[in-house]
C-alpha cells in the first residue's frame, strides 16, 4: 500500500537486475583498473625492475659526524642561563639560585573580605537551580 498526498510526485524505483548489473559493472572495473595484479595471471604479470629515483627524489642520509637525537637526548648540560637575566651560569650557581627562588616564593592570599565575596557569589551560584527567584 502506497501512500501519495499529490503534492511531490511519486519516486522511481530501480529494478533488483539494474542494481546488480551496476554493481558488477563497478567490481569489474575496480579489479581492472585498482588492482592490476589481481585481474591477470601469473603468465601475464611482468616482474617491475626497481628503478633508481630522480635527481630531486633522492634520500638524503645525515652527514656522518652529527651526533644522533637519542645520544643528545642523555647528554649532560654543563651550561645554565640565569632565568632572570639570561647569563651563562655555573652547574652549582643555577642550582642556588634555584633554590632562592623556590624559598623567596610567597603563597598569596587574598584579602578576607575579597574571599568572603568570592564564597558568597559560590553559594549564590549552588543555590540558584534549587531557587530560581534569587536576584
Amino acid at each position: 500500500m502506497h501512500y501519495h498526498s499529490g503534492n511531490f510526485p511519486p519516486k522511481s524505483r530501480v529494478s533488483w537486475p539494474k542494481i546488480l548489473s551496476i554493481g558488477i559493472g563497478c567490481i569489474g572495473l575496480w579489479l581492472h583498473f585498482g588492482a592490476p595484479g589481481l585481474a591477470q595471471t601469473s603468465a601475464d604479470h611482468q616482474p617491475v625492475e626497481a628503478t633508481p629515483p630522480a635527481a630531486g627524489e633522492q634520500i638524503l642520509l645525515p652527514p656522518a659526524d652529527d651526533v644522533p637525537e637519542e645520544i643528545l637526548r642523555t647528554e649532560i648540560i654543563f651550561e645554565a642561563r640565569s632565568p632572570l637575566d639570561g647569563r651563562p651560569l655555573s652547574p652549582a650557581d643555577y642550582a642556588q639560585l634555584q633554590t632562592e627562588l623556590a624559598a623567596s616564593q610567597t603563597p598569596l592570599t587574598l584579602n578576607s573580605d575579597i574571599r568572603y565575596i568570592i564564597f558568597l557569589l559560590q553559594a549564590r551560584r549552588a543555590f540558584k537551580p534549587v531557587i530560581p527567584f534569587l536576584p
